[in-house]
C-alpha cells in the first residue's frame, strides 16, 4: 500500500466504518454461511425460519455481524482519533486505571468540577500515555499494512481479511497515509494522519520512487495505462461494487482532500479597465486585499459548513469514478515511521 499511485475506478468510504465491518463479515462469515444454508437446503423445513423472505434473512445476518461490529468499531475510532493527534491523555487509560491515579495523585484535595482537569494536567506531565498514544498509532498502521513494519512477522490477521475480501468480491481495499506535520510547537509532536480508504477494481500499482536531502524531498512515479483499465465499468463489475457496499453496509464517503480547491474569481484578478483609469496593479492588489478583509470573518465562520456539504453532495452523486489515488513515505531517518 505504501509508495505506490493506482488510477482505478474507486468508491471512498470510511475508513473507521470499514475496519469494523470488514473485520464482523470476516470474523461472523461462517456462521451467516451456515445459517444461510440452512434455509436454502430446507434443513430447517417446518419451522418459521424455514420461511423467512430473503429480506428478513438479511437482517438476521446484520443481526449476527453487529456485535462483532460494535466491538471493533471503537478500536478504530480510537486509532483514528490518534492518528488525527485529536486524542487527550486520559482517553488513553481505562477508568479503572483512572480511578487509581486519582487515588495516587491525591485528587481528593480538589472539588469535584477540578478533578478532571487535574488528572488530565498530571497525565500531561507524567508523559506515560504518550506511549500508548505512539503504540496506538504504530500498530494501527502496521495493522493496515502502510509500510511501517518492514521485516515483520507476516501478514496481520486485517491482511488476510482484506485477502478473503477481495476473495469474495473481486475488490480491493485500498488505503492511503497522509502525515501532516503540525510544527514543533504543538503537542504531542507527532504528525496529523489521515488515512483514507477506498474500494477499488482491481489495477496495477505503480512504485512511488523516493529520496530525501537535507533539505528536500523528491519523488517520481510513473507508469503506462492500459486503456482498458480506465474504460467504464462493466454491468457485472458495478454489481460487485454494489454487492460489497451493501455487504459492509457502508455508502461513500467524501474526505476534504478529494474536494477540489477553489480557483480565484476574475474579480480578484487586476482588470484592463482598472489599468486604463490609472490604477495600477499594486493599487488593484491592495483594494482587493481590502475586499477579503471585509468578508473574511465570514468565510472562516462558514467554511467548515461549507467543505462538509460539499463532501456530503459528492458523496451522493453516481460511484464509483475513475481516480488517481496513492500515498508515499520518505523517511526521514532510518527504521522511522514518521
Amino acid at each position: 500500500m505504501v509508495n505506490n499511485i493506482t488510477v482505478a475506478w474507486a468508491i471512498p468510504v470510511n475508513i473507521t466504518i470499514l475496519g469494523a465491518r470488514l473485520e464482523a463479515y470476516v470474523k461472523s462469515k461462517s456462521t451467516v454461511t451456515a445459517f444461510r444454508a440452512c434455509i436454502q437446503h430446507g434443513q430447517i423445513e417446518g419451522t418459521a425460519l424455514g420461511r423467512l423472505p430473503p429480506e428478513l434473512i438479511e437482517i438476521v445476518a446484520a443481526n449476527i455481524q453487529q456485535p462483532i461490529f460494535e466491538e471493533h468499531l471503537m478500536q478504530w475510532e480510537k486509532a483514528t482519533e490518534c492518528c488525527l493527534s485529536e486524542c487527550c491523555a486520559s482517553s488513553h487509560y481505562t477508568r479503572e486505571e483512572i480511578m487509581d491515579i486519582e487515588c495516587s495523585c491525591d485528587c481528593r484535595e480538589y472539588d469535584s468540577e477540578l478533578e478532571d482537569d487535574h488528572v488530565e494536567e498530571w497525565l500531561m506531565e507524567d508523559g506515560e500515555w504518550y506511549e500508548k498514544h505512539s503504540d496506538i498509532v504504530r500498530d494501527h498502521l502496521i495493522k493496515i499494512d502502510c509500510g511501517c513494519n518492514p521485516g515483520g512477522d507476516g501478514e496481520t490477521e486485517f491482511m488476510k481479511c482484506r485477502k478473503i475480501f477481495a476473495q469474495d468480491f473481486s475488490l480491493e481495499v485500498y488505503f492511503t497515509v497522509f502525515r501532516k506535520y503540525l510544527g514543533e510547537d504543538h503537542f504531542p509532536d507527532s504528525p496529523e494522519i489521515t488515512v483514507l480508504a477506498y474500494l477499488i477494481l482491481p489495477s496495477a500499482h505503480s512504485a512511488i520512487k523516493t529520496s530525501s536531502g537535507p533539505d528536500v524531498v523528491s519523488f517520481l512515479a510513473s507508469m503506462i495505462i492500459d486503456p482498458l483499465t480506465i474504460q467504464e465499468p462493466s454491468f457485472e463489475q458495478k454489481a460487485r461494487f454494489k454487492l460489497a457496499m451493501n455487504a459492509l453496509q457502508l455508502t461513500p464517503f467524501v474526505h476534504k482532500t478529494l474536494l477540489r480547491p477553489s480557483q480565484p474569481t476574475l474579480e480578484c484578478l487586476p482588470t484592463k479597465d482598472g489599468l486604463k483609469q490609472g490604477k495600477g496593479v499594486d493599487f488593484q492588489i491592495e483594494k482587493m486585499k481590502e475586499q477579503k478583509k471585509k468578508i473574511s470573518g465570514t468565510r472562516v465562520s462558514n467554511v467548515k459548513l461549507g467543505i462538509e456539504t460539499d463532501c456530503k453532495e459528492m458523496a451522493s452523486t453516481q460511484w464509483p469514478k475513475l481516480m488517481m489515488i496513492g500515498s508515499g513515505i520518505c523517511e526521514a531517518e532510518p527504521g522511522g515511521y514518521y
